[in-house]
């Protein structure tokens, strides 16, 4: 370390070099950290942005497609869960100049709840300096439910 910090303190060219290139070197790893933490910004974005859109739709769903809830009956007979699970994947299919959606997959939730899980990855180009240098892929989960309020708890 102090071969280091002698070679720093040099009065002579060398250091200026050196300390140039310890400069350049800094600010290619902060830009890269930059870009880096924009891609996940765009993940965590989108992905709140799709959660949103899912609850509306299953909130629009279920307002439309059943009464017997307020009614107190057994509401599990009257949703048509496959139309439910095909709405959430017209939803899905979006495209944006920053992501593109791949392998997506919606599960519909049985029980005493219904709605979906929905599994997909997006792609975010990293971009370095306005060229592309390789393909971010992050895999997003989202679970939008509804689920009754029972009156004993």
């Amino acid at each position: 370390m102090s071969k280091v910090k002698n070679a720093i303190a040099n009065q002579k060219a060398f250091s200026y070099i050196l300390t140039c290139v310890l400069l350049i070197f800094v600010m290619l790893l902060v830009a890269v950290s930059v870009q880096y933490v924009t891609v996940y910004h765009i993940a965590r974005t989108q992905k709140n942005e799709m959660q949103l859109r899912i609850d509306g739709y299953l909130t629009r769903y279920a307002m439309e497609e059943y009464d017997s809830l307020k009614q107190g009956e057994a509401w599990g007979q009257y949703l048509d869960r496959d139309a439910l699970t095909e709405g959430v994947y017209d939803l899905l299919h979006n495209e944006s100049d920053s992501y593109v959606m791949i392998q997506s997959g919606v599960t519909e939730l049985t029980g005493d709840r219904f709605g979906v899980m929905v599994d997909y990855v997006i792609s975010i180009p990293f971009e370095l300096f306005n060229r592309k240098i390789a393909d971010i892929y992050v895999p997003v989960t989202i679970v939008s439910r509804y689920q009754p309020i029972t009156g004993g708890e």
